[in-house]
């Protein structure tokens, strides 16, 4: 039980630390325009002007992050369901990052995918039986 909790806690840091360094990258790529990116009702009306690589960085950290925290928590806990909260944990950020900032339905469609098939396919290929 200890390596389960461990590695579901190691794999939801991971995958923060993955969307955190992959949304980085893409805010160096394409820079946001000079504005509060904490400020929610600032990023509403400017997410229609994002050019549409912004919005894929958006959605390769979440798939990262997804992939990455899943391999983490199913190596470590060697289950492969602990993936699957991992994929659960970034569905509800991003749902909830949705739910705070509009963004467009093509996101929203693709969240789903984008965030439990790579988990599943982590779960696939780092959890191993005991």
């Amino acid at each position: 039980m200890p390596r389960i909790i461990l590695g579901t806690l190691a794999g939801i840091v991971a995958a923060g630390l993955t969307v955190f360094a992959i949304e980085s990258l893409g805010h160096l790529i394409f820079p946001p325009p000079g504005i509060d990116l904490a400020n929610p009702a600032a990023l509403a009306t400017i997410i229609d002007q994002l050019p549409v690589g912004a919005l894929v960085a958006v959605m390769i950290a979440w798939m990262a992050g997804a992939f990455g925290g899943g391999a983490v928590a199913a190596k470590i806990s060697r289950v492969p369901w602990t993936a699957w909260i991992v994929g659960a944990f970034m569905l509800a950020g991003g749902a909830w990052s949705m739910y705070v900032i509009p963004h467009p339905t093509w996101m929203q469609l693709a969240l789903l995918p984008a965030t439990l098939v790579p988990a599943w396919l982590a779960a696939q290929l780092f959890a191993r039986s005991v």
